[in-house]
């Protein structure tokens, strides 16, 4: 990977300035995929699609974000005092699945397809806590986290995303669901679905790292249109 300059964006609620990290040049290799798609490139350090404010706490998507400039990643050799200032700023982070919650409830969803893919940035979330410990056995869904994914799982039938359905109705404990949302032609690797039916009839209800040599694909073949 080539690093580029920092993007600095500014929040729409507060114009609070925050910072994330461009590159010149990257490629997928060392990327990995979990069964929530979700994935990550660490030669192609994305920005999160939904950020968490450090000021105001609010989340926005940074593609509504105001591009004010770029900077150094390092600091150096600011041209003036703002741009030392926004050197200074936070990285952007992924908001809470709290915070994405209560965004929802204050509108911040205009599209089924908008409310979708919040409601899948929440349960990624949700899952890093156990993203990088494959040894825990994770925990069941508190109220918060099953409420979004019963509605996550109905903008999913109107979808018929079975990948996805498969997925919920796994980490809702309901295996049976989950293994007759895999019936059928679906649109990945015969390796990942033979693993995500192991995950199913073992009763593993928990996110799971897919190994790379299940990967037939590119992983984004994997993650659902």
């Amino acid at each position: 990977m080539i690093p580029g300059r920092d993007q600095v964006i500014a929040c729409p609620h507060c114009q609070a300035p925050s910072r994330f990290e461009t590159f010149a040049s990257g490629n997928t290799i060392h990327g990995r995929l979990w069964t929530d798609f979700y994935r990550v490139f660490p030669m192609m350090p994305f920005p999160p699609d939904l950020i968490g404010c450090h000021a105001c706490g609010k989340c926005f998507w940074v593609k509504d974000a105001k591009a004010l400039g770029f900077v150094d990643p390092y600091g150096r050799h600011p041209q003036n005092d703002q741009e030392w200032m926004w050197s200074q700023s936070p990285r952007v982070r992924w908001p809470s699945p709290k915070a994405i919650y209560a965004a929802i409830a204050d509108g911040m969803c205009k599209t089924k397809e908008e409310a979708g893919s919040t409601r899948l940035i929440a349960l990624q979330r949700r899952n890093d806590e156990w993203r990088d410990d494959e040894t825990s056995a994770g925990r069941p869904p508190d109220a918060d986290d099953a409420r979004n994914m019963e509605e996550l799982l109905a903008l999913s039938h109107e979808s018929e995303n079975r990948l996805l359905k498969c997925e919920i109705f796994r980490y809702l404990a309901r295996f049976v669901d989950a293994l007759d949302a895999l019936s059928g032609d679906l649109p990945a690797p015969a390796a990942v679905l033979e693993f995500i039916r192991s995950l199913c009839a073992s009763g593993d209800a928990r996110v799971r790292l897919i190994a790379p040599t299940k990967l037939e694909r590119k992983p984004a073949n994997v993650v659902p249109a």
